[in-house]
C-alpha cells in the first residue's frame, strides 16, 4: 500500500540559497508525525512542497502516488493550514466554509460546517466578518476549513498560535479524530507540550536537513536535552 505522503530527497532553493536539503520522508495512513526545528530550519517550506504550494528543485512529492502539482485529485485529499487563514475578510466563517465546500462539492455541507465548528470551538462568531475577529478564532475557523472535506492527509502549520488551552486540546482532539479515521497527519509546531499530549513520529529539521527522528513516547525533558544536542551541534 502506498503511503499517503511521500516526499523522495527532495531539495528546495531560494536565491540560491538551499533550505529544504535532500529530505525523504513517508507517512501512511493513521501515523502522526510532528516537524520541529528551530526557525528558519525549512520547515514551513517542507509543508509547502508536501502540499503542492511549491517545486521542488530535485526529487518528487507524492500524496496518494501522485503529484499534487499535478492532479487536482491529489489535492482534494490534502487540509492544509499555513500561516495564513486563507479566509476572506469580508466573509463570515459560515460563507468561507460553505465556499470552500461548494467546491469540494460536498454534501450535506451546513450540518458538515456546523460539526466542524463545533469541534473546534468557533460559536457564535459564526457570523461576524472574519476581519472583525480575534487572531485566535481566525485560527480556529482556519483549522475547521482544512478539515471540511475529512482529508486523507492533513498538514497543519503551527495550529496552536493563538490558541488558548481550551482551543488547544480541541486542536490535539481534532488530530487525534482525523487519525482515528485513518488520515495521515503531519504537524509542525514549536509548542512542545502540545506534540507530546500526541501519538506522534517527532522530526527534526536543522538547516534544512533531518537531523534526528523518535517519538513523544521519548520523556520531553529527554527531547529537549536531545534536541538542544543536535540542534548546537
Amino acid at each position: 500500500m502506498l503511503p499517503t505522503l511521500q516526499l523522495e530527497a527532495i531539495t528546495r532553493r531560494f536565491s540560491g540559497r538551499t533550505v529544504v536539503d535532500d529530505v525523504s520522508l513517508a507517512i501512511s495512513s493513521g501515523e502522526i508525525h510532528a516537524l520541529v526545528g528551530p526557525n528558519g530550519s525549512g520547515k514551513s517550506t517542507l509543508a509547502r512542497l508536501a502540499v503542492g504550494l511549491l517545486r521542488p528543485h530535485r526529487g518528487s512529492v507524492r500524496v496518494g502516488g501522485e503529484d499534487p502539482r499535478q492532479s487536482a485529485e491529489a489535492r482534494r485529499r490534502v487540509g492544509y493550514l499555513g500561516h495564513a487563514s486563507l479566509l476572506y475578510g469580508d466573509l463570515t466563517p459560515v460563507e468561507n466554509l460553505r465556499f470552500v465546500g461548494q467546491l469540494y462539492q460536498l454534501a450535506a455541507l451546513d450540518e458538515a460546517i456546523a460539526t466542524r465548528f463545533d469541534a473546534v470551538g468557533v460559536g457564535a462568531e459564526r457570523d461576524t466578518p472574519v476581519r472583525a475577529l480575534s487572531r485566535g478564532m481566525t485560527q480556529r475557523i482556519g483549522l475547521a476549513r482544512s478539515l471540511l472535506h475529512d482529508p486523507d492527509l492533513l498538514i497543519w502549520d503551527e495550529p496552536f498560535s493563538g490558541l488558548d488551552l481550551v482551543s488547544a486540546t480541541r486542536a490535539v482532539d481534532a488530530i487525534r479524530a482525523a487519525q482515528a479515521r485513518g488520515a495521515a497527519v503531519v504537524v509542525i509546531s514549536h509548542e512542545l507540550t502540545e506534540l507530546w499530549r500526541l501519538p506522534a513520529t517527532v522530526h527534526v529539521l536543522v538547516r534544512g536537513s533531518l537531523r534526528l527522528a523518535t517519538s513523544t513516547a521519548v520523556p520531553l525533558e529527554e527531547f529537549r536535552k536531545r534536541y538542544a544536542e543536535v540542534v548546537d551541534g
